[in-house]
């Protein structure tokens, strides 16, 4: 699949993996896309260029749920999709099965899967019920894109299809932070506020470490389910900053960068 519209060269480096994979998949640029997920607003600032430089289309899926008043939505939107595609690619337990629905009205529907979220990580302590049904949405996916080695080797263990990693790395000088001195006692906590990333265990352990170093102040950047309950907690000391799609300019202030993922 070519470049075919919007570049963003900030990116390029990434663009053009993502581009080569689905090239390798038979996926070509006379193909109409179309980016499933669940809230659009809130996608990944290198999948919104991914998107726009092939000029996809956003189909946004309802919350993941296993109540009827969900299989009945999502069977209707995919109804009304399936035809207007050649490939989806999806992300999350909610644009998995819209993607699965597509399918099954669409045969010649190309799905990919973008693993960037804890899916298969989960996966093994799901009920019966569940792991069982997400593995039969599985067996629709023709290739999963995964965004490190770790989240690709847990998906190897639910798929049988051609699996891919495109690190999300796109310019490796941007890695490489000038470390501001004014503000060496900054601490920063950096990902998504889920059980498994232990971001109250960042916030417990910042609290003992306060005590014997009064002058420390901890960032925590991210969004997730167990946000709301953290900030009850916060301080002076402690900054939320929720999503940040460029959080260079606070971690080139912090001497510690901290992700706990358990």
């Amino acid at each position: 699949m070519p470049i075919k519209g919007f570049i963003n060269f900030k990116y390029f480096k990434y663009l053009l993996k993502m581009h080569n994979i689905l090239n390798n998949m038979n996926i070509s640029i006379l193909m109409k896309t179309a980016y499933v997920v669940f809230n659009n607003p809130k996608f990944h600032y290198l999948h919104k260029a991914w998107v726009e430089s092939v000029n996809a289309e956003f189909l946004e899926s309802p919350s993941f749920s296993f109540s009827p008043l969900f299989f009945i939505k999502t069977i209707l939107i995919a109804f009304r999709n399936a035809k207007k595609y050649d490939c989806l690619v999806c992300v999350g337990g909610s644009g998995l099965q819209l993607s699965f629905f597509s399918k099954f009205f669409n045969p010649k529907l190309k799905l990919i899967y973008l693993n960037i979220d804890p899916l298969f990580y989960e996966l093994e302590n799901k009920n019966v019920f569940k792991k069982t049904y997400i593995k039969l949405l599985l067996t629709k996916v023709n290739g999963v894109i995964s965004n490190s080695n770790l989240v690709n080797n847990y998906a190897k263990n639910y798929v049988t299809c051609r699996t891919f990693v495109v690190k999300p790395f796109v310019k490796e000088s941007a890695s490489i932070l000038k470390l501001n001195k004014n503000r060496i006692s900054n601490i920063c906590f950096l990902g998504r506020f889920s059980k498994e990333k232990n971001p109250d265990i960042v916030l417990k352990s910042f609290r003992i470490l306060k005590n014997s170093h009064p002058e420390l102040f901890l960032y925590l950047v991210g969004d997730g389910s167990l946000k709301e309950k953290l900030e009850k907690q916060k301080s002076e000391e402690v900054k939320f900053t929720g999503h940040l799609p460029n959080p260079s300019e606070i971690l080139s202030t912090c001497r510690i960068i901290l992700q706990p993922s358990s």
